[in-house]
């Protein structure tokens, strides 16, 4: 019976220790033992025999078909660490039993059953915690299920994991946490091969890519010579990384990637392989990284990478001076530096709705009411309001002035579009912004100016950037809207005055045309005394839209602009700052 319990307890099915359950079965051993050697003997059997089995068969099968590489090493290292540990601990007792060694041995060679659970003392917990992260990993799925697709929905991934590792290791057991810091060192090691081949090579994980938080939008060659766009998967992003390290992250990688697609038209010095001239720094700053991975520890070594990279070849993949007419075009256009661009934008968008509702009114009155396609403002027709805006602009600069090189770009650059509607959920959730929005000041339809960002400009300025910004436009658009909306009131006569009553008809008596002038004139108090407060209100939102507008522009644009030159270019900026460096006279 100890040979088969020996067996029965390395993973092996046995034909004599089965199920309590299992009634062919439990007459093997049941006219031989108490009660209590019966339960002694299932704790053995099944508890550890049985778990020992169910988690090897799950493990290696996680090992062979997980997509994750995470979960595969995890799995690899239950295998032949835990359950290795487990198995020798077996063959320690096996020896102890065939040397009568005292700890287990009684008197006339008897083995106490009592002997052997004690001899395993303490790997029920772990064998059972075990089977749980196993199972967390792989979950019991019908073969229904898995038909339907929901095996795949419930994937478990390497952030699932190590989250999952790292809770565990604060359950208050010494073993367990032992256990759990080992395999998260696993895990850990595995994720950040992945990191490494992303970091030090700019190339997505041959292994696991699925898995990685990186992950490729879109493919194929673009216009602008470039070939992949890369994004975050934010439900992959382990719980340890920051959202700011992992754009940093997809950042390094995005450059090496824009690096190695224009390498052949570089200038001197940058080598022929940065990524391999800086590989073996990068690499010491991600050996540095303990187990298990401090955020602050790897915040600090991506800073480090992404510093070093900037400084050894970004400079001149990305001119300074192609890089400040970018932002130029943000602060002229976006931030609206330019009030003759926001004047002319909402002028245009005016013109567009006003003959746009007198074409819907003869055309209603000519063949009826046609349905909601006439109240629906157009893709074609919002494009027309931008292409307007550059007309009146193009009409304001005149024939003899110098050519604006910031509005030729940004004609070539910014785009006016619809905004679409399962965009409005996302973008919120990213910038976190409340219910009201801004974007339907100007056209009765939500709307958004993007901006197309040509490679490799496209490192500095994500399309989570833009995105910000044309939040920030529109309602910068809204306050400038809504000021000249109000201030637009106070020009209209019929609105503000009460002309003079015209004098009553002659063929009336004098004391008939008196009581009609009086008439009039009471009316006209009336009036005035009902919209007194209201113009009051006008007026008073009217100073509050210019102040606020003032504000924003005069204040906080343009001193954070002032600032963000400073530190761009700090020798130009003392420069412009210094009024004798320019004008110093020159030697006799």
């Amino acid at each position: 019976m100890l040979h088969e319990l020996l067996l029965a307890l390395s993973g092996h099915p046995s034909s004599l220790l089965g199920s309590s359950t299992d009634e062919s079965r439990k007459g093997n051993f049941g006219d031989l033992l108490s009660p209590a050697e019966t339960a002694l003997l299932e704790s053995l059997a099944e508890d550890l025999g049985g778990k020992h089995r169910n988690i090897r068969e799950r493990a290696t099968s996680i090992s062979s078909k997980h997509v994750s590489i995470v979960c595969r090493a995890v799995s690899t290292a239950i295998v032949s660490t835990h359950l290795g540990n487990f198995q020798q601990r077996i063959l320690e007792v096996e020896k102890w039993i065939l040397e009568e060694n005292s700890n287990l041995v009684g008197a006339y060679s008897i083995v106490p059953l009592s002997g052997l659970v004690n001899a395993f003392d303490g790997w029920g917990r772990k064998l059972e915690w075990l089977w749980k992260l196993v199972r967390f990993i792989q979950p019991d799925v019908s073969g229904e299920r898995i038909r339907q697709g929901v095996d795949e929905q419930r994937r478990c991934t390497a952030s699932m994991v190590l989250e999952r590792l790292r809770e565990s290791t604060h359950t208050g057991y010494p073993d367990i946490e032992q256990i759990a810091l080992h395999l998260t060192k696993t895990a850990e090691e595995a994720w950040l091969k992945q990191v490494s081949a992303w970091v030090l090579g700019g190339r997505l994980p041959t292994l696991g890519a699925a898995d990685f938080f990186i992950i490729k939008e879109m493919a194929g060659m673009k216009a602008d010579g470039s070939t992949d766009t890369y994004g975050i998967m934010s439900s992959l992003v382990p719980p340890f990384v920051t959202p700011s390290t992992a754009n940093s992250i997809l950042f390094i990688g995005k450059s090496l990637n824009h690096i190695r697609d224009k390498r052949s038209t570089m200038v001197e010095g940058l080598g022929t392989c940065p990524e391999l001239e800086l590989l073996s720094s990068h690499l010491a700053y991600l050996s540095c990284l303990g187990s298990p991975i401090n955020t602050s520890s790897l915040s600090a070594a991506i800073s480090a990478i992404r510093a070093s990279l900037s400084k050894k070849a970004l400079q001149r993949l990305l001119p300074l001076s192609k890089v400040l007419e970018l932002l130029r075009v943000l602060k002229d256009f976006f931030l609206l530096e330019r009030g003759e661009f926001a004047i002319a934008l909402i002028q245009a968008a005016d013109e567009r709705l006003e003959s746009r509702q007198y074409r819907s009114t003869e055309r209603s009155n000519q063949k009826g009411f046609e349905g909601l396609s006439e109240v629906l403002v157009k893709e074609g027709e919002v494009s027309a309001v931008l292409a307007r805006t550059w007309t009146t602009l193009s009409l304001l600069r005149g024939a003899d002035e110098d050519a604006d090189e910031d509005m030729d770009l940004a004609r070539d650059l910014l785009r006016l579009s619809i905004k679409p509607r399962d965009s409005d959920t996302l973008a919120k959730s990213k910038l976190k912004l409340s219910d009201p929005t801004f974007d339907d000041f100007l056209l009765p339809t939500p709307r958004t100016l993007s901006l197309h960002v040509p490679s490799p400009l496209d490192l500095v300025l994500s399309s989570f950037n833009v995105e910000t910004y044309s939040e920030i436009h529109a309602y910068l658009l809204s306050i400038r809207r809504g000021h000249l909306r109000l201030s637009h009131l106070f020009l209209l006569s019929t609105l503000r005055r009460d002309h003079p009553s015209p004098e009553a008809p002659q063929h009336l008596s004098h004391y008939d045309r008196m009581e009609t002038l009086v008439r009039k004139r009471r009316r006209a108090n009336s009036r005035a005394k009902i919209m007194r407060p209201i113009w009051a209100a006008v007026g008073s939102a009217t100073f509050l839209l210019a102040e606020l507008g003032e504000y924003l522009q005069g204040q906080v644009i343009k001193s954070s602009w002032e600032e963000f030159n400073r530190w761009l270019d700090p020798a130009q900026a003392a420069s412009a700052h210094n009024p004798y460096h320019a004008a110093s006279p020159e030697p006799a």
